[in-house]
């Protein structure tokens, strides 16, 4: 089973006394700087929910089980600070996508919970794959508000400049 540990890091410190210049080993990097998750914990955290689809409640409550208190907003939190740890590689994994000259794009409806409503609306997630005679497999996925025209021509359109290639769709 799964156990929680904490690591302690100690850094030495160096002085020269010639000089009076202080030194001081490097810290590892993490995902959250200075914060008491390692990116280890971080990651179990994203798995957990958008993978096996773990509420953050449940989370925090399999985590007490181990004697470790993780309120559903630490969790939130940092699930947000990985998030946006990762877009530098959704970002190189898009223009991986976007390199193929063939593109299938399609839309799926999802729910989008609309607070101000008191109810739930729709909304799409658009997926775009490279070719299916491609020797690299990719897709990206990209979440819109609606499902016309505009959001893969936005998509596609990008800051590095137009995507120019075949589009398969469903022709909607």
């Amino acid at each position: 089973p799964a156990e929680f540990f904490v690591h302690r890091h100690i850094y030495g410190k160096w002085a020269c006394r010639c000089c009076q210049v202080l030194r001081q080993a490097p810290s590892v990097a993490e995902v959250i700087e200075g914060g008491i998750a390692a990116s280890g914990f971080v990651a179990h955290t994203l798995i957990s929910r958008f993978v096996d689809h773990l509420p953050y409640y449940r989370q925090e409550a399999i985590n007490a089980r181990s004697g470790v208190h993780t309120p559903r907003s630490t969790l939130a939190q940092w699930s947000g600070r990985g998030g946006a740890a990762l877009e530098p590689l959704y970002e190189v994994h898009k223009r991986f996508v976007l390199s193929a000259r063939v593109l299938h794009a399609d839309e799926t409806p999802v729910a989008l919970l609309d607070p101000g409503a008191g109810k739930t609306r729709r909304a799409y997630v658009w997926a775009y794959a490279r070719g299916e005679l491609d020797a690299q497999r990719g897709v990206i996925f990209e979440f819109c508000l609606g499902r016309g025209g505009q959001y893969p021509v936005a998509f596609l359109g990008g800051e590095d400049g137009a995507w120019s290639g075949t589009l398969l769709t469903d022709q909607y």
